[in-house]
């Protein structure tokens, strides 16, 4: 029987094998013994796995995103408005506040007056009904006066009391007065005084002397003529006996 290439082939290959057994049992001294040759292989062969183990796939753990430690929570800030500035106001213009008229009283006559108020030396009374100065002297009216007192606005209180002193010449209201004698304090310095007037150079121009014995038109003093003031100042009333009667209350004059 002729042999077949197969069988020429599997001889070849189990000499080869022989010769690698034969090899792997010399002795040369420093490598390994068969036998741990033997164990190493197996040893080798027992780690490798086999070309038919199946790979079992481990799944990679998915990366979970982790929540921040601290969710900033918005705070909510109050923004404080922008403030507006105040408008410039203008300042406001001064007005004149109007001087009050005062409201007439009647007022009494002062306890145990009697008219005129001395029957034994000087003594005045001014008669603001009639718009006079009467003069007395123990009782007897020696001069009847023409005057004018307060209007209105300013009007004479009554009064009972002497007069005080002189003065002589004051400037008030924007004129000048003569021979004033000072009386009693009122809503001011109530006095007996001449006419008032203005200058022009040396020449006194009187005012209101249409209103003595008329009508009262002065700011509260009781004016009299010029003439009659300079006598009055002769007669000299200081410390004299002096009536002032109740303004009149609604009289149209």
């Amino acid at each position: 029987m002729k042999p077949t290439p197969r069988i020429w082939f599997s001889l070849v290959a189990v000499l080869l094998v022989a010769a690698v057994f034969l090899l792997q049992g010399v002795d040369l001294g420093d490598g390994p013994s068969p036998a741990d040759s033997v164990a190493n292989n197996t040893a080798a062969l027992a780690v490798q796995p086999s070309a038919c183990t199946t790979s079992v796939a481990v799944a990679r753990p998915v990366a979970t995103a982790t929540p921040a430690a601290a969710t900033a929570t918005a705070t909510a800030t109050a923004t404080a408005a922008a403030t507006a500035l105040p408008t410039a106001t203008s300042k406001p213009t001064a007005t004149s506040t109007p001087t009050p008229t005062p409201t007439f009283t009647s007022t009494p006559w002062p306890t145990g007056t009697v008219y005129p108020p001395a029957t034994i030396g000087k003594a005045l009374v001014v008669d603001q009904a009639l718009q006079v100065l009467r003069v007395y002297e123990d009782g007897v009216e020696v001069r009847t006066l023409p005057a004018s007192t307060g209007q209105a606005a300013y009007y004479t209180p009554a009064f009972a009391g002497r007069v005080r002193y002189y003065i002589g010449t004051f400037y008030s209201y924007g004129e000048w007065a003569d021979d004033a004698w000072y009386v009693f304090m009122g809503a001011g310095e109530i006095m007996i005084h001449s006419l008032p007037y203005t200058k022009a150079g040396e020449e006194k121009i009187y005012t209101g002397q249409e209103h003595l014995g008329v009508r009262p038109s002065s700011h509260g003093c009781i004016r009299i003529h010029p003439d009659d003031a300079a006598w009055l100042t002769a007669w000299n009333p200081a410390g004299v006996p002096i009536l002032i009667t109740p303004p009149v209350v609604g009289k149209e004059w």
